[in-house]
This record gives structure tokens, C-alpha cells and sequence, in this order.
């Protein structure tokens, strides 16, 4: 998720908590931004996904800053814990599912609709992909996005 716009921008869907799914949702997200990733900070807890070396290597390759919550605190990562929590409670992500493709098309609308559709109070009502879009487009974030390939 980019907490400025609260855009979930990378996300996977995978049978067991295996390296493989946390860095094809971070290739996910590191292709929305269109630009560089250079010295974005990546925050997460100490999932074994996001402490394997195949993950760590994504991030370091791309320039990011790692970042992890303090073991057992919630409260560390309250941004991912409240839309973790909006994705379960309002868009029924946390039923059970009869089949792995039933899970993964909820999963995809889901995140479709939280992005597009829902307006945030944060976001003076705004949807997280209009604020995106706004950031993506701006000036600023074009010149340093210039700057920092050598343009």
C-alpha cells in the first residue's frame, strides 16, 4: 500500500507464505510506480516472506529502505492492520472461501473496488487511485523521477 494515497499497488495471492508470492506482489508494486523506487521506505512486519533473502534482494536492487515493526506490535504497521481489516470486514475477505480461484477473483474485486470506488475521509473523499493518479502525474514527482534516471 503507497500511505500517501492509501493505493494498495502490489498484492499476491499465494498458496503458503513462500518468498516466491511477497516478491511478485513487490514486483507488482515496484511496476505501478512507474518510476524510480530509489530511497522509498518499505514497511513490514517480520513475516518470513518479508525477511527471506529473495525478498530483501527486491528491495535492496530497487534502492528501497527496509523498515519492520517491532515483533508482536500491531500498532507498528496500523496502516497495513486497517486495510488488512477493511479488505475482511467490508468486502467479506475474511469467509471462507470454497476454492482457491473463488478466494483469488474475491481477493482481485476487492482490492479493485477499495482503489476505485471507495472514498476515503482521509482523502478529503477522494479514492485511493484518484489520489494516486494526482501524485504519479505531478510535477515534482516527475522532475525527481527525471533527475534521480539521469534525464
Amino acid at each position: 500500500m503507497d500511505l500517501y494515497s492509501r493505493k494498495i499497488v502490489g498484492f499476491k495471492f499465494g498458496k503458503s507464505l513462500e518468498a516466491k508470492w511477497g516478491v511478485e506482489a513487490m514486483e507488482k508494486a515496484i511496476k505501478e510506480a512507474r518510476g524510480d523506487t530509489k530511497g522509498l521506505i518499505h514497511h513490514s512486519d517480520h513475516g518470513i516472506q518479508y525477511v527471506s533473502k529473495e525478498y530483501t534482494q527486491v528491495i535492496e536492487k530497487n534502492g528501497m529502505i527496509s523498515s519492520m515493526g517491532e515483533v508482536g506490535n500491531a500498532y507498528d504497521n496500523a496502516y497495513a492492520e486497517r486495510v488488512i481489516g477493511i479488505l475482511k470486514n467490508e468486502y467479506g475477505l475474511g469467509d471462507n472461501f470454497m476454492t482457491y480461484e473463488n478466494a483469488e477473483k474475491a481477493i482481485r474485486e476487492a482490492v479493485l473496488f477499495y482503489n476505485t470506488k471507495r472514498p476515503h475521509l482521509s482523502l478529503n473523499y477522494a479514492t485511493p487511485s484518484q489520489v494516486y493518479e494526482q501524485l504519479i502525474s505531478a510535477p515534482v514527482f516527475k522532475i525527481k523521477n527525471n533527475l534521480d534516471l539521469g534525464g
